[in-house]
């Protein structure tokens, strides 16, 4: 085969692929799927120990079956945390609500390895979680909108980090600012999160577009950074991978989210040391 002949027949398997590729992003189309449930519920555990002094919280509902549904809380679990020399028995308050306390004076070391166990219904369920140190924050940066005449937030963090995985918790409270003080101070306070993880996925390039939160001058902004393990990471990435990053041309295949719980129970238990910082907008 000649030169011309070879450009030739490449350049036409090429634009067979582009067509290809065109139409099927381009498309659309209704999937219902039919969901068969075995009744089994499980328990779904959340919490997160971090280095503060406070009471940190960890709470217990059954798994749901129907989306969007209220999640039904257990109580009456007896709940431990043992880290280093340091044991804790948490506390249910209030009775009923699936909500349990570590003591107020709960600080967890950078370093320190914790085990959560839960016992509930004669069945005992575990976690462990190491708690690694957090690195200095930047500053998010924001922009005024001429059109909205509000801030936006323009940048947190990156996306993909290998060298130093975070969580990033942005708090935003503008309901002593001038003009809305007589507002529902619920509608003036927003909180954000952001995550930049050690896995680059072309979902996470290609995100959906989410919504913008805008806010005014005097808003007293509050930016916490969470160090992150691997294994929090993985949890994070498939709970994204589920949730915010779906409804683009590059969704992954559903799946069941990441857990470091045993015995079947679901959720994820972390410990991360925390930094954070305060300031006006200006």
């Amino acid at each position: 085969m000649s030169k011309t002949l070879k450009t030739t027949y490449y350049k036409i398997r090429l634009g067979i692929i582009f067509i290809y590729l065109f139409f099927n992003l381009a498309c659309e189309k209704r999937v219902d799927w039919d969901i068969k449930s075995d009744n089994n519920e499980l328990i779904a555990v959340e919490g997160v120990i971090t280095n503060e002094k406070k009471a940190h919280i960890i709470k217990l509902t059954k798994s749901s079956h129907e989306m969007n549904s209220m999640p039904i809380p257990i109580s009456g679990a007896d709940i431990t945390i043992v880290g280093g020399a340091f044991s804790d028995i948490l506390e249910e308050n209030p009775i009923g609500s699936g909500h349990y306390y570590t003591d107020s004076t709960f600080i967890g070391i950078t370093g320190n390895k914790y085990v959560l166990t839960i016992s509930i219904e004669n069945k005992a369920y575990y976690a462990n979680a190491h708690m690694i140190p957090v690195t200095q924050i930047e500053a998010f940066k924001y922009s005024y909108s001429e059109e909205k005449k509000m801030n936006k937030i323009d940048w947190v963090t990156n996306s993909y980090e290998p060298e130093d995985p975070s969580m990033y918790e942005i708090i935003l409270d503008w309901s002593s600012v001038a003009g809305f003080e007589n507002k529902d101070a619920d509608s003036c306070k927003a909180v954000l999160y952001y995550y930049s993880l050690p896995t680059l996925d072309v979902n996470q390039i290609f995100i959906p577009e989410a919504e913008t939160v805008y806010f005014p001058n005097g808003t007293i902004a509050t930016e916490r950074k969470y160090s992150l393990t691997k294994e929090h990471c993985d949890f994070i990435r498939s709970l994204l991978s589920e949730t915010r990053l779906r409804g683009g041309f590059f969704d992954s295949s559903p799946s069941n989210i990441k857990t470091n719980l045993s015995n079947g129970a679901v959720g994820f238990f972390g410990a991360c040391s925390v930094i954070s910082t305060t300031f006006e907008i200006q």
